[in-house]
């Protein structure tokens, strides 16, 4: 082979060279795409675990809250009257006051202690009409005695 040829198998090693170096140029170029997908995809479900993750916290924290919550009820003093609501409350009528007697014991049945507890009784849904009174805090399954 002279000198000619061996110009030509370069020239054509060359431009297969080149040619190839283009298409690696472009499948580099597809890949770092693709990378670049992946990482904006990636960090888009990262902030939507952290909204997730976050939710879920304040959710365990309301229901470890709720757990210690107070619930007060109103109980029949008598066993006989819980299912006669007339026999829960009397009304008697002095000569000039009228009184009102509610034959009920208020238990707090919820696993916290009520601390600011203010009794209001109310007549026909008038509000702001009716006595109140502050009470002493009632411990958890405990009950209110005066």
């Amino acid at each position: 082979m002279d000198k000619q040829d061996w110009d030509e198998i370069t020239a054509i090693g060359t431009a297969i060279a080149a040619g190839f170096t283009a298409v690696m140029a472009i499948v580099t170029a597809v890949m770092a795409w693709y990378t670049r997908k992946a990482i904006k995809e990636g960090q888009t479900q990262r902030q939507e675990t952290n909204v997730h993750f976050a939710l879920t916290r304040d959710q365990d924290k309301q229901h470890h809250e709720d757990s210690f919550r107070p619930l007060l009820v109103l109980t029949p003093s008598r066993p006989e009257d819980a299912f006669d609501r007339n026999a829960i409350v009397e009304t008697t009528y002095a000569p000039s006051v009228p009184a009102v007697f509610v034959n009920c014991t208020l238990c707090n049945i919820g696993s916290g202690s009520a601390l600011n507890v203010n009794l209001t009784v109310r007549s026909e849904r008038r509000t702001g009409f009716g006595p109140t009174r502050e009470l002493a805090p009632i411990a958890a399954n405990g009950k209110f005695t005066d």
